[in-house]
């Protein structure tokens, strides 16, 4: 009797697979960082997935143009739609990632940010518009309005779900490794030196009681320490070169996928550029 193709295909896959080395179970190892690394200016600290996003200056020409083109498709339906003012960042991309850097700030506004208040105001509340305004600017329901319009026209949002997903995924994975949660509690120790119990970072730049209008006397001591102690265990460097570490590996893990966000922010660059001349 003759044995089928498939039967032998599989029997042979099996016996191959006897002799082959087990795959490890479980998470892949830490990756080796440099635990010395210190980041200079935290301004203008970048991050490897930085490469596949649209710079700083980048994104606000795209914006510019993004409201621009609403702008003139509104006008075309009869409708009145003044532009915002352009308002520079106030902070760096990755300034405040690992909560507050910045010495000046700590003395002086704590975990506050009044230029984040300040910008609100100057941007004034959302425009009062009709009821048929918002069907023209955002669409019928399940139609395309003006913002949708000139998103198309430009070729994308100026955002990559891709990149953001990856970038969250080795910040969670960055916070769970173990050279961080050391740095964290010698940090956390740092500070009950100075009077002030927090387990890490995080909870001190989140602690309720600085929820206030303003930075009091109290977040500004607690801020001032935070900083010390951050500078004592160079927790902003051991975050920092175990998130590059991570993101690296990301990026090495999906070149593909990150190849053609960087030629879609290529592409967008080109149609800014077409919009602004």
């Amino acid at each position: 009797m003759r044995t089928p193709r498939m039967i032998v295909l599989v029997a042979l896959a099996l016996v191959a697979g006897c002799g082959a080395e087990p795959r490890p179970v479980g998470p892949p190892p830490e990756p080796p960082v440099d635990m010395s690394f210190r980041v200079g200016d935290v301004r203008e600290f970048a991050l490897p997935l930085d490469a596949y996003r649209l710079s700083d200056e980048e994104f606000r020409a795209f914006d510019r143009a993004r409201l621009l083109l609403v702008q003139r498709c509104m006008r075309r339906s009869g409708y009145a739609y003044p532009l915002p003012p352009s308002l520079p960042e106030f902070l760096g991309r990755n300034e405040k990632r690992y909560t507050l850097a910045d010495p000046g700030r700590a003395a002086t506004v704590g975990y506050h940010d009044p230029e984040a208040d300040e910008r609100s105001r100057e941007l004034g509340a959302e425009q009062d518009m009709t009821a048929a305004e918002e069907v023209v600017l955002n669409g019928p329901q399940g139609g395309a309005g003006c913002n949708a319009e000139a998103v198309q026209q430009l070729g994308g949002t100026g955002v990559s779900g891709l990149v953001q997903s990856l970038s969250h995924e080795a910040y969670e994975q960055g916070l769970a490794d173990s050279r961080v949660r050391q740095v964290s509690a010698a940090w956390s120790v740092c500070m009950r030196a100075s009077g002030h119990e927090y387990a890490d970072p995080p909870a001190a730049n989140d602690d309720p009681a600085f929820a206030t209008p303003a930075a009091t006397e109290a977040e500004i001591a607690v801020a001032t320490a935070d900083l010390r102690c951050k500078r004592e265990t160079n927790y902003i460097g051991v975050r920092a070169a175990v998130e590059t570490a991570y993101q690296q590996r990301k990026v090495e893990e999906n070149r593909y996928g990150l190849e053609a966000v960087r030629a879609g922010n290529e592409r967008i660059r080109r149609a800014v550029a077409a919009i602004e001349t």
